[in-house]
């Protein structure tokens, strides 16, 4: 009898171990997202889509505005188009994830034609398409393990984390201060792979969108509720040649617009699309680990700028 409990235990323990090993292994290479959900609130912030989860890196732009003794310590917050467009739900997670105890904070918000866009359906004023998505969903941002997350909105078995495929473990992962790293091939062939089916996705994607008169309120929302806690900076990261054409095509005042609502603001919009042919990118539309850095650091200078000598309304 003792050896049969002893075996019944093991057998309906084991599971459970398992379950509770991976919780407690889950990290930034679990997925693209998780890491974000687990760590304390922040001061600082990052926001934008998967671009600025690419390229903005928080460690060199606190680098940079440490050494003029800043004082920060910033967090990229930023998501994925259609997870973390402008609008109410990535609204709400923000003010969830912000610290307010101070009031000397850095706001960086990454903008593209992707992120303030309209489609049937979504950001048209009948409705948002984010609004399906985890990040509306998930109350608890600084959770860890974040339970909430990994039992609700993990989009894999949990004890798949136990065992990350060798491409997990190799090409991505989130950084403590929630920068998305991507180390993948560079080898011309694959690059130029992923720049055209980059191309073909967005170029679809653009014959439908529009600008949102929407999102671009909430865009407002977004500066009038981070600037009582400190600097806000508008950005408009580079994307290859090809893709800004695609950009430019789907939504060509959209430079206008983001000015006219930085001055209405008083703030600044650093506009660095007319860089493209200075950088690497991925496939087009991303800009390699290695050249976010430099572009970071033009970001930490234009704050540094802003913080000094704020923008004229």
């Amino acid at each position: 009898m003792r050896a049969f409990i002893t075996r019944f235990l093991l057998f309906a323990l084991a599971p459970l171990a398992a379950v509770i090993a991976a919780l407690l292994s889950a990290d930034g290479r679990t997925d693209a997202f998780y890491l974000r959900l687990t760590t304390p609130k922040a001061s600082s912030l990052v926001l934008g889509t998967s671009r600025a989860a690419q390229g903005i890196r928080p460690a060199v732009l606190d680098s940079a505005l440490n050494a003029a003794a800043w004082g920060t310590r910033t967090f990229n917050y930023g998501f994925a188009k259609g997870l973390s467009n402008y609008g109410p739900a990535y609204l709400a997670s923000v003010m969830r994830k912000l610290d307010r105890s101070r009031n000397d904070g850095a706001f960086v918000l990454a903008v593209d034609p992707w992120s303030l866009g309209m489609s049937p359906g979504d950001g048209d004023g009948t409705g948002w398409a984010e609004d399906a998505e985890f990040l509306s969903r998930v109350r608890c941002v600084s959770c860890k393990p974040n339970l909430e997350y990994l039992f609700g909105e993990y989009s894999s078995p949990i004890l798949t984390i136990l065992f990350p495929s060798q491409q997990q473990r190799s090409d991505m992962v989130v950084r403590d201060d929630g920068w998305l790293e991507v180390r993948i091939s560079m080898d011309s062939a694959e690059v130029h792979r992923r720049e055209r089916e980059k191309r073909i996705e967005y170029g679809e994607a653009a014959r439908t969108m529009r600008l949102s008169p929407y999102r671009v309120a909430c865009l407002n929302d977004f500066i009038d509720s981070l600037a009582p806690y400190g600097t806000v900076l508008l950005v408009r990261l580079p994307v290859q040649e090809e893709m800004l054409a695609i950009e430019h095509g789907a939504i060509p005042h959209f430079d206008a617009v983001m000015e006219r609502t930085a001055r209405s603001k008083g703030i600044r919009y650093l506009n660095r699309s007319a860089d493209d042919r200075l950088w690497n990118y991925t496939d087009g539309h991303h800009l390699t680990a290695d050249d976010a850095r430099p572009v970071t650091i033009a970001i930490a200078q234009a704050l540094l700028e802003a913080r000094q000598q704020p923008a004229a309304p």
